[in-house]
């Protein structure tokens, strides 16, 4: 069987763009199809749609062929509704990969209107789905979020087979596309990460991601002062915050910085490898995020023995209860996350966090997750 995953991937240092082009730096497509390389005989590569790239750039990442594909800036994007370039796309994938079956990663690009025009058996993972989001962010209506929950509902009424990564996206997705078959498959690793640890630093925060409303920077700002008050020796990383600031992360980094001074750490975007590195050194990773459909972050500290503190109501939650470790605090509440963190630095436990990372392994280690994806996609090509 051949597979191709159509996915965001963060560029390698060998890509004619990677000084110019800044990408999200989550690689967890291609930890899935290193898994089914490792574990599967099937043939397996990945295409990803590079906004403003200079040019396409094919090569090997951990031994999966990756085609870093070019595509024009957001505004004729979105003025086409991403037609033009799904048909592109399409095309290629067919004369050049030649795939049994499509696995599209997300609506909120191309990704699913690629794999559709393809003509193939396809399935789609979803993540970061505009619809969710949207009833609990405001988005603007002039904007990319609003183009995409248009194309993200018209592909996903046409999809049959879609992967949700948690039982919260899962409900959602039900009670929304009712004939769809939906199939609960977590995200996988890359456990080679995690072997090396390096000296965990007392008392500090981490925090994993973009720095946006969504992910509640700000409820974290509200929260240091008591934390702090408490710990004097705190110190904050903060991985993710742009080069390019909008005004919402200046003003969180801005009080970060006034709270705990030069112990306000702030990393950019670093690659993967790097980014695991600071989550171990960190004895608790803060992750208030509003909105959240699975929270790679919340796994990758687990099984670097950081203990996690997320907010109620979202996937980080769900996978707090299911692993074991971690701190829940209530939602929009920047005092009880306060307590929750003070609570989680007061009750390190390293047995409660090695059977914590022993049932990640479990539910969503790669043999297992690569070996359930291939059974997926052997009945998309059986009933497609």
């Amino acid at each position: 069987m051949r597979v191709v995953h159509i996915c965001n991937l963060p560029l390698p240092p060998n890509h004619p763009d990677y000084a110019r082009i800044s990408r999200h730096p989550g690689r967890w497509a291609l930890d899935l199809a290193c898994s089914q390389m490792r574990f599967t005989d099937h043939e397996v590569q990945c295409l990803v749609v590079v906004p403003k790239a200079s040019e396409a750039f094919v090569t090997e990442i951990d031994g999966v062929r990756v085609h870093f594909m070019p595509t024009t800036r957001h505004l004729w994007r979105a003025l086409t509704l991403m037609v033009p370039e799904a048909f592109r796309m399409a095309r290629y994938v067919n004369q050049h990969i030649r795939p049994d079956v499509v696995h599209a990663h997300g609506t909120e690009d191309s990704n699913l209107l690629i794999a559709q025009r393809t003509g193939h058996p396809y399935v789609v993972t979803v993540q970061g789905l505009y619809f969710i989001i949207a009833s609990k962010i405001k988005i603007p209506l002039v904007s990319w979020p609003t183009i995409v929950r248009f194309t993200e509902h018209f592909s996903l009424r046409m999809a049959r087979f879609c992967i949700a990564k948690s039982d919260y996206v899962a409900t959602k997705m039900k009670k929304r596309y009712r004939k769809m078959e939906i199939f609960n498959i977590p995200n996988t690793y890359d456990d080679k990460l995690f072997k090396n640890r390096p000296d965990r630093k007392s008392h500090r925060l981490v925090f994993v991601g973009t720095v946006e409303s969504r992910k509640g920077l700000d409820l974290i700002a509200e929260a240091l002062p008591q934390v702090h008050s408490v710990y004097p020796d705190l110190s904050f990383s903060v991985v993710g915050n742009s080069s390019c600031p909008s005004q919402y992360e200046k003003d969180q980094l801005e009080k970060f910085k006034k709270i705990l001074g030069d112990a306000a750490l702030f990393k950019g975007v670093l690659s993967h490898e790097d980014t695991i590195q600071e989550i171990a050194a960190a004895e608790v990773l803060v992750a208030p995020s509003r909105e959240e459909m699975f929270g790679n972050q919340l796994i990758e500290a687990v099984l670097s023995g950081t203990c996690p503190v997320v907010m109620e109501g979202t996937a980080l939650a769900e996978n707090v209860r299911r692993f074991g470790w971690g701190e829940i605090a209530e939602l929009e509440d920047p005092k009880d996350l306060a307590e929750k963190i003070i609570t989680a630095f007061e009750n390190l436990d390293a047995q409660e966090a090695e059977v914590a990372a022993k049932n990640i392994r479990e539910w969503m280690g790669p043999k297992r997750v690569a070996e359930k994806h291939i059974e997926l996609y052997e009945k998309v090509i059986r009933e497609s």
